[in-house]
């Protein structure tokens, strides 16, 4: 959710997530993320008819997050993966 931090965040964690997306950048890094990360961070912008945070989510997905569909197949991996593997506290989600 460090898309989130960086685009409407304050303080500490937005300025690790610039940092963060910073370094992608210089990196030449290509980020994907599934489309459902769009649904996630647009319901708060659309609720709030926020258009200017609307404008900016879009430029970010269509400039430097590459969104890949997820289906039901992929879901379930990812919920065993992340079951089995990532601990309780202190993981980054980006």
């Amino acid at each position: 959710m460090y898309k989130v931090y960086l685009l409407e965040g304050v303080g500490e964690l937005h300025e690790k997530s610039k940092r963060i997306f910073e370094h992608l950048i210089t990196q030449e890094a290509i980020v994907i993320s599934s489309e459902l990360t769009y649904m996630e961070v647009m319901v708060q912008p659309v609720k709030q008819d926020n258009q200017a945070l609307i404008a900016k989510y879009e430029q970010l997905f269509a400039n430097f997050v590459k969104l890949q569909p997820i289906t039901l197949p992929i879901l379930k991996q990812a919920t065993e993966y992340r079951a089995k593997t990532i601990p309780k506290k202190n993981y980054l989600m980006i």
